[in-house]
């Protein structure tokens, strides 16, 4: 079996289903160590046992949502304690099918020179390129190799910005330190991102649109308002590409989502507690 050297895995989860058991097993045979961190208020018992009861798996539970930045720090420090030299970062509802791990390993060992990157990734497009691997500057956490000495040069995510913005942060930051990210074109993880509805158009035809909750919206406005203003000098076009993708979720929910007058006030409180510079947990 092919396995990537002194690689750790870190997981996190938040009010998981009994599916996070099988996404795990789909890495779990291919890693020495996996540090799975459980950010949910209220911890599911029966799932946590079922962990506790696989071999390599150490769990981290905090009883309480500290924001996926301090999560990671938290699983990602303990894989380093366990002689992790690159982590694996993965979200509870993501997996690979088949062989995938194992070329993406294999791709990874591959490498001559790992110093000057930062981290590596998946391509979520799920379209093939004649290109193995190119250099890119956003990496989403769940799927990405991460360099252990990079993390601690740049001293981990950074926990004021909670949720969201989260993984483009530590890129930009990484970047600006002289390291490099890497996508692997030809490597595919399945992932979720958001709750998906199926919506009817004014013209009558079916889409499917992501939607997320209030709250959530509070942090993707405020977060990407702080981004903008730290790194659009550096890093506009992804920048753009960012408040394009802000501008179409704040629609979606506008147009589609049942908690209109909700949305707009926490639209409103993001704005806010950026220009107050309120940060962390709301």
């Amino acid at each position: 079996m092919v396995k990537a050297k002194n690689v750790v895995a870190v997981v996190i989860l938040y009010n998981p289903n009994r599916l996070v058991i099988k996404n795990i097993l789909t890495y779990h045979s291919f890693l020495e160590n996996i540090i799975v961190v459980d950010n949910s208020e209220t911890a599911n018992e029966e799932i946590l046992n079922d962990l506790k009861k696989m071999l390599k798996i150490h769990l981290i539970v905090n009883h309480e949502n500290k924001g996926i930045a301090t999560a990671l720090n938290q699983g990602i420090q303990k894989a380093i304690l366990l002689g992790g030299e690159w982590i694996l970062t993965m979200d509870q509802d993501s997996y690979f099918d088949g062989d995938m791990l194992k070329n993406y390993f294999k791709l990874f060992n591959d490498l001559n020179d790992k110093v000057k990157i930062a981290a590596l990734g998946p391509n979520y497009e799920k379209e093939n390129s004649l290109e193995q691997i190119i250099k890119v500057e956003n990496l989403i956490t769940s799927g990405t190799l991460l360099n252990a000495e990079v993390f601690k040069k740049i001293k981990g995510y950074d926990e004021n910005l909670f949720i969201d913005e989260v993984d483009n942060d530590y890129c930009y930051r990484a970047q600006l330190e002289g390291f490099d990210l890497y996508q692997c074109n030809n490597i595919f993880m399945n992932h979720a991102l958001g709750n998906k509805k199926q919506i009817t158009s004014i013209f009558g035809s079916k889409k499917t649109r992501i939607l997320h909750s209030p709250i959530r919206l509070y942090y993707i406005v405020r977060n990407s308002l702080y981004m903008s203003e730290k790194y659009k000098n550096v890093f506009p076009i992804s920048i753009k590409k960012t408040n394009r993708d802000v501008i179409v979720r704040i629609k979606n929910n506008l147009l589609y989502g049942s908690e209109k007058w909700s949305t707009i006030k926490f639209l409103i409180l993001g704005i806010l507690h950026f220009k107050r510079r309120h940060f962390g947990k709301f």
